[in-house]
């Protein structure tokens, strides 16, 4: 197994260390994991094709530890499970041509089990990410600092098109903020919604250079979906509560 597409597979849902648990499913060399915030404002999922473990169901309680474990191993690693007398997998074996790590894994009961995001039946708008969008919204929440909100809408401008309007900055008249659009779809148009502008920096970050999509509900969803070689990467971001 190469070593960076293992890192880019913790990355996408460690998010720079707000999502420290998650369980594992592994089928038919196929990867799924399933994870959410502590404040439940984000859901994802993971999968990753040509994933190279027996079938099994892992629990990774500290993926900060986890990560620094595979960082310091060489260009390609090997996986392999470690069975008590009873066949449950107890140890996770690394190794390479310089180390061989074991990391203990997790009481399955000790990981929330992530359910199904209840999807609206379709969204209200989308548009593609690229490299432009993502160096601007990462700028800009750079150039803001702490600021943990940002608004998204739809305006059609005439002889435009439709643009996807996004603000990053406090709610409040006289707080800072940075506003830009992006050319997109909405048929019906979109109200402003708000969402945490911090885990959409994390989610952007750990995607940089993918191929994605942005989908909007009015019901409060904003969906992103990333494709890197074997690797998917879906988040579902919760709006704000402003009431």
């Amino acid at each position: 197994m190469e070593k960076n597409n293992l890192v880019s597979l913790i990355e996408k849902y460690y998010l720079d260390g707000t999502v420290e648990s998650a369980i594992w499913n592994i089928k038919d060399n196929k990867a799924t994991i399933k994870f959410t915030t502590q404040y439940k404002n984000l859901v994802g999922i993971i999968t990753s094709d040509n994933f190279d473990l027996d079938d099994c169901e892992i629990g990774i309680y500290n993926t900060s530890q986890f990560l620094k474990f595979v960082r310091i191993t060489d260009s390609y690693l090997e996986l392999k499970l470690n069975k008590n007398t009873s066949q449950q997998a107890v140890e996770l074996a690394i190794s390479d041509n310089q180390y061989d790590l074991k990391y203990v894994l997790s009481n399955l009961d000790l990981i929330e089990r992530v359910k199904t995001v209840n999807e609206p039946d379709a969204y209200d708008a989308n548009f593609l990410i690229d490299n432009e969008f993502t160096d601007k919204y990462l700028k800009a929440k750079k150039a803001l600092g702490d600021v943990n909100r940002f608004t998204v809408n739809a305006e059609y401008v005439q002889d435009e098109g439709m643009y996807i309007v996004f603000e990053i900055g406090d709610n409040a008249n006289h707080a800072n903020k940075i506003k830009f659009n992006v050319i997109g779809e909405a048929l019906l148009g979109l109200n402003q919604l708000a969402f945490p502008a911090d885990l959409f920096n994390d989610i952007l970050k750990v995607n940089v250079g993918n191929t994605g999509k942005i989908e909007i509900s009015e019901h409060g969803i904003l969906k992103a979906s990333f494709k890197e070689k074997d690797i998917t990467a879906t988040y579902y971001l919760v709006c704000l509560n402003e009431s």
